[in-house]
């Protein structure tokens, strides 16, 4: 069987497959493991290889802020508050292309070469970009801070319910489903508010397509679920 698994960083399960897939963000490097043959980090300097199409004055100016210069930094963040600009950078850029990223990881499920497809994705991370429509939109993401609670909560349930409609789309496409088990976990809540519900409240979906029962687990705090991995 092939597994995909969205996208906690769940280090030892790598070492029970042979043949891996990794796609992940710049944050946190999951390839270097001998099991993972193929390894792809999402790289504003680098987009063709998924495909994504972007303004030429959009990648310069985001890929010049990366630079650590004051001055480009304030260029980049004064362009973009204008719309002048799409933003690149994650975890902008990984929403913006959040649809090139799972077409190219689909490209790797339906290949058959891996054993096991990894994905760890800033989506839906703030800063929030998803309209109604779930089309990413730079005016959304400027000054995400200075929502309300109130506005943060309803901009939140948007990004989860475009985040739904992706997958539902993205698990269509998948090849000989039938044969494969799904993962799907969060590493952490919204933090809309301080406190350990809303940093804690995590997801954890599975779904093994050979098993036609289906179960619900009542709630668990994850986080003390998956504490034996850090204890073994």
């Amino acid at each position: 069987n092939q597994d995909l698994l969205l996208p906690y960083p769940i280090f030892k399960l790598f070492d029970s497959y042979k043949s891996i897939s990794v796609i992940q963000n710049m944050h946190i490097n999951f390839c270097n493991n001998s099991n993972v043959k193929s390894c792809y980090q999402y790289n504003p300097f680098n987009l063709d290889i998924i495909n994504a199409k972007i303004d030429i004055f959009s990648k310069i100016i985001s890929n010049w802020s990366i630079n650590g210069s004051i001055t480009a930094k304030i260029v980049w963040r004064f362009l973009k508050q204008i719309e002048l600009i799409d933003s690149t950078l994650e975890p902008e850029g990984e929403k913006k292309f959040i649809k090139e990223i799972m077409n190219y990881s689909l490209e790797k499920i339906n290949s058959k070469k891996y054993d096991l497809i990894f994905m760890h994705v800033l989506v839906p991370h703030i800063p929030y970009g998803f309209n109604k429509k779930c089309e990413y939109k730079t005016k959304i993401s400027n000054l995400n801070i200075y929502l309300s609670i109130h506005d943060k909560i309803k901009q939140h349930n948007i990004e989860r319910n475009c985040v739904i409609n992706i997958l539902e789309k993205f698990l269509d496409k998948i090849e000989h489903i039938e044969n494969r088990k799904i993962y799907i976990m969060s590493d952490h809540g919204s933090r809309i508010v301080n406190n350990k519900n809303s940093s804690l409240s995590t997801i954890f979906a599975f779904k093994n397509f050979n098993n036609k029962t289906s179960n619900r687990i009542n709630e668990k705090n994850m986080h003390k679920e998956f504490t034996f991995l850090n204890n073994e």
